[in-house]
């Protein structure tokens, strides 16, 4: 029997600060999104891509996280993958996010205004475009969840 499988791990750096709500029972829920760049060759040049995901992470874990998951922090976020489906207006829409269940901070975090440290390089943490505008939802509206 062939199981199905539903894992992913993704590296990027943080689009915005996350942003922290709770359930009716107390449970934190943290959301932020992540810019992934890649290169893809086409015909004979090498051209670079970014792919925004919007990633939630659930528990204890957010109000940890919280002072460290800023604008432009580079992260490795493993998780799995959640289709949300909803209509509006009789049209149906879907988009993908990552479920974190383990996030590894990849940068250091710096506070009064400092840059943070990219903990591979030792390099200035590039600031990353805010993704607004780039999530699946129509007329540019943020994801109803």
């Amino acid at each position: 029997m062939v199981r199905n499988t539903n894992f992913t791990v993704a590296v990027g750096n943080l689009c915005n600060h996350m942003e922290v709500s709770y359930t009716s029972k107390g449970t934190a829920i943290g959301s932020f999104s992540i810019a992934v760049n890649d290169i893809e060759k086409k015909d004979d040049d090498y051209v670079s891509t970014v792919s925004f995901f919007s990633v939630k992470l659930f528990g204890k874990i957010v109000e940890t996280l919280q002072p460290y998951l800023k604008k432009g922090v580079k992260v490795c976020v493993t998780g799995k993958l959640k289709q949300n489906r909803w209509e509006r207006d009789g049209k149906k829409f879907s988009a993908i996010e990552i479920r974190a269940e383990q996030i590894e901070l990849l940068s250091s975090v710096k506070t009064d205004g400092q840059k943070g440290q990219n903990a591979e390089q030792g390099e200035d943490v590039p600031p990353v475009e805010d993704a607004e505008g780039y999530m699946p939802a129509p007329d540019g509206e943020k994801i109803p969840f």
